[in-house]
């Protein structure tokens, strides 16, 4: 699995847009002359509380589709300018759920993805390079650990990652014992013995 992800490169490093900073489902108060609804964003990118990259957005839109115009400076120094077209999608319950036309494959995306070098954004499956996820980095052993600690949050007891595992109160006794018997199964893959392991109520 680690050669497959070497030559990976992780998402985390991509500058990415979310279709949900422009709030399309709600009606802006900008109009313009033509009757298209228009809205400006600026975003910041930051890491490590510090601004990397910014994006200035402006969408032009009604209820049949739109496009955003948008100036890019990233990471790496570039000023990109280039725009993308937006589609709206009706929901079966009514309303509509807008999304981004990647400008590389054309298919519909709700974020869009730049790594330094690129000269647009693009959805996943139209960057120049195959990616990764942080937990595709993960050893198995940090991925039994983070759900033992997802059950332990679960059950309202954090006091350590192995040990007593309480049972809060009204929990129902089986609900209990589905996560006491997930909670040893977890514990055994991580070679602790779960002699040591007591379930108890929590007073």
């Amino acid at each position: 699995m680690a050669a497959k992800l070497r030559n990976r490169k992780p998402i985390e490093a991509a500058t990415y847009l979310s279709i949900d900073c422009l709030s399309l489902a709600r009606m802006p108060a900008g109009r313009h002359k033509h009757g298209k609804a228009v809205r400006a964003v600026k975003i910041r990118h930051r890491l490590q509380n510090l601004t990397v990259a910014e994006t200035d957005l402006q969408a032009e839109f009604d209820q049949t589709g739109g496009a955003v115009a948008l100036k890019h400076r990233g990471v790496d120094g570039m000023l990109i300018e280039h725009t993308v077209r937006l589609e709206p999608v009706p929901q079966h319950f009514g309303g509509q759920r807008w999304f981004f036309v990647c400008p590389r494959t054309g298919a519909r995306a709700r974020k869009l993805y730049r790594y330094p070098g690129m000269l647009e954004f693009s959805c996943r499956q139209g960057l120049p390079t195959n990616i990764t996820y942080h937990c595709q980095r993960d050893s198995g052993a940090k991925r039994v650990m983070r759900q033992i600690w997802k059950l332990r949050t679960k059950v309202g007891d954090s006091r350590g990652l192995l040990g007593t595992l309480g049972q809060p109160e009204g929990m129902d006794d089986s609900a209990y014992f589905r996560s006491a018997t997930r909670y040893l199964q977890l514990a055994d893959r991580l070679d602790f013995s779960t002699r040591d392991i007591k379930l108890r109520r929590t007073p």
